[in-house]
C-alpha cells in the first residue's frame, strides 16, 4: 500500500515536471507568495513607524 502510494506521487511528480502550464503556474504561484509576504512585511514595519514601534 504504502509502495504503491509513492509510486503515485513519483508519478504525479514526473507528470507535472513536463507540463510547461504546470510550472508557469507554479512560479506564478511562487511569486504570488513572496509578493504577499514583502506586501505583508512591509505593511507590518509601516504601521510600527506610525506607532512608534520598532
Amino acid at each position: 500500500m504504502f509502495a504503491q502510494m509513492v509510486d503515485m506521487t513519483l508519478t504525479v511528480d514526473h507528470g507535472h515536471m513536463y507540463h510547461g502550464d504546470e510550472i508557469i503556474n507554479g512560479l506564478n504561484l511562487g511569486l504570488l507568495i513572496i509578493r504577499v509576504v514583502v506586501g505583508v512585511t512591509l505593511a507590518t514595519h509601516g504601521l510600527n513607524k506610525i506607532f512608534g514601534g520598532g
